[in-house]
């Protein structure tokens, strides 16, 4: 009879192992999914990348001209000092 004192403990401690278990494989799933959707066409570039993408995607359909894609380029790919 002195087990079943701590039947509601030990019960308690399990399910919030569990709980536990299950928050860490929600979340390793979800990190899974955002690494791969970031690392899809852009190259792990971010939103750098995808703006360059964008830039020459006008270019190529002719929305914009050489310059401007030049200009564009330019102020997405500098490095800050500027």
């Amino acid at each position: 009879m002195g087990y079943m004192g701590f039947g509601g403990v030990e019960l308690l401690v399990v399910v919030l192992m569990q709980l536990a278990f299950l928050a860490l494989v929600v979340l390793g799933i979800v990190w899974l999914v955002r690494k791969l959707s970031a690392n899809g066409s852009s190259g792990g570039g971010g939103w750098t990348r995808s703006a360059l993408e964008e830039i020459e995607m006008r270019y190529a359909r002719g929305e914009i001209d050489r310059s401007t894609y030049q200009q564009m380029k330019d102020d997405l790919t500098r490095d800050g000092s500027g």
